[in-house]
């Protein structure tokens, strides 16, 4: 976490000090923590709240405790709605590329469906058939598994009934049962797999990226051909697609755990 305390060596304008105090004021919302961790001195501070409130950049309790305000949740949204995951994933996603040596996809949530935004080819001789824009079933796809497993119970047991189960190879998931138990194991290992489950032959492994509401509604993923690379090789190389995963929600602001 960056250290927000006020460098005595700087001549602070009034710009600077409101950021910082808002900075604070964000984490602590407590007045004399945000002293404490700006050390501007209180009536600057006071002042300072007081202009943020009244902006609606923070709102205040009844008992004096600082709370973001309307004004912030609305720039962030908007700020949000501009973010392109796509473009700010490519570098992550080059780093995957070359330590696995596979094809690296990046996919979104489109409502009970994951669709590939993004795709990252290798260098071997054969290409895996995927383009941006393709659109598969959760349950049976390692992204798809990824971000049920982050899902709330209602929208998993919503998806269990429709659209259902069903199996697209020998290998699909078609139990509820057994679905469950996969995203439990998810949640416990922080990755998923397609063992042939959805396209003979192919294999993948994914992680779940988190965004800024802390909902995975992407993922990541890698993919062999399951000749060149069995289930077990590419499940060595899941704490590097965890780390990209992790690299992405980074730039949501959600903190990677270490």
């Amino acid at each position: 976490m960056q250290d927000k305390r006020v460098s005595s060596k700087k001549k602070l304008t009034a710009t600077d000090k409101t950021l910082v105090v808002l900075q604070e004021a964000v984490d602590n919302p407590r007045f004399t923590d945000i002293v404490n961790s700006t050390g501007l001195p209180k009536s600057s501070v006071h002042r300072i709240l007081q202009c943020l409130v009244e902006y609606g950049y923070l709102s205040v309790s009844n008992v004096g405790m600082y709370y973001p305000g309307a004004t912030l949740y609305s720039l962030a949204s908007k700020a949000f709605e501009r973010v392109d995951i796509a473009s700010f994933s490519k570098p992550f996603m080059e780093e995957l590329a070359t330590a696995t040596n596979c094809q690296v996809h990046l996919g979104a949530l489109n409502w009970k469906e994951v669709i590939y935004i993004a795709v990252r080819e290798t260098d071997l001789p054969y290409r895996i058939a995927s383009r941006v824009g393709d659109i598969m079933p959760l349950h049976c796809t390692s992204m798809g598994k990824a971000m049920l497993a982050y899902s709330a119970d209602n929208v998993v047991e919503s998806y269990i009934n429709d659209p259902g189960l069903n199996p697209k190879t020998p290998h699909t998931i078609t139990s509820a049962t057994q679905l469950r138990e996969e995203l439990d194991r998810i949640r416990e290992y922080g990755y998923s797999v397609d063992n042939e489950e959805n396209v003979p032959g192919i294999v993948c492994v994914a992680a779940p990226i988190i965004n800024h509401l802390g909902r995975a509604e992407h993922g990541v993923s890698i993919t062999a051909l399951a000749m060149d690379k069995t289930l077990e090789e590419l499940k060595k190389y899941a704490p590097l697609v965890i780390d990209c995963a992790s690299k992405i929600s980074a730039q949501f602001g959600v903190e990677r755990e270490d």
